[in-house]
């Protein structure tokens, strides 16, 4: 039987043990799923998030449609650093628009009653309005977008604001 001393240990190894518990430490998901927005159907006990994981380079986020039942992930996607999120619910109906930044922009719309995805552009005008709100913007703040309030999303000017209401760093520790 070889002696145990006779193979030293490989301290690069040792380093990045290290490195991953003192990230993980500073922010649980470095390893875990973290809600990052959350929006509740106003009329029933539905509710729809947006979770991310990791952080540079392999972030990734995922959104989730929870009932009292359980949860269904609507959408999915790896090398994402989430920028901003928008849900708006219509009766029996939920969009949402991620700008997953590095790998672009998405929507995904889902009827509740039928228990499957709409057309992904089903409740643009809808979303448009809620970001309009959300985000207090001006018809002057649009007008570099043709008025669209989506278009301002995806040119990434809705990224700080998010992250100033839904992304610190202790924010998911407060959700309810």
């Amino acid at each position: 039987m070889k002696n145990a001393a006779a193979h030293p240990r490989n301290h690069y190894v040792d380093w990045l043990i290290v490195l991953c518990l003192l990230a993980s430490r500073l922010d649980p998901s470095f390893f875990f799923w973290r809600t990052v927005y959350r929006s509740k159907a106003p009329n029933r006990p539905v509710k729809v998030e947006v979770q991310q994981r990791g952080c540079l380079p392999v972030c990734a986020f995922r959104v989730i449609l929870r009932d009292g039942l359980g949860a269904k992930i609507l959408t999915s996607r790896g090398d994402c650093y989430l920028g901003m999120a928008q849900a708006v619910w219509r009766t029996n109906q939920v969009a949402i628009f991620v700008d997953g930044m590095y790998c672009g922009q998405f929507q995904t719309a889902y009827d509740l009653a039928a228990g499957k995805p709409l057309q992904d552009h089903a409740l643009d005008d809808a979303l448009r309005s809620a970001i309009q709100t959300s985000y207090s913007l001006t018809v002057k703040d649009l007008e570099p977008f043709n008025g669209d309030a989506l278009a301002w999303a995806a040119a990434g000017r809705g990224s700080t604001a998010f992250h100033d209401r839904h992304h610190r760093l202790w924010h998911s520790l407060l959700l309810p």
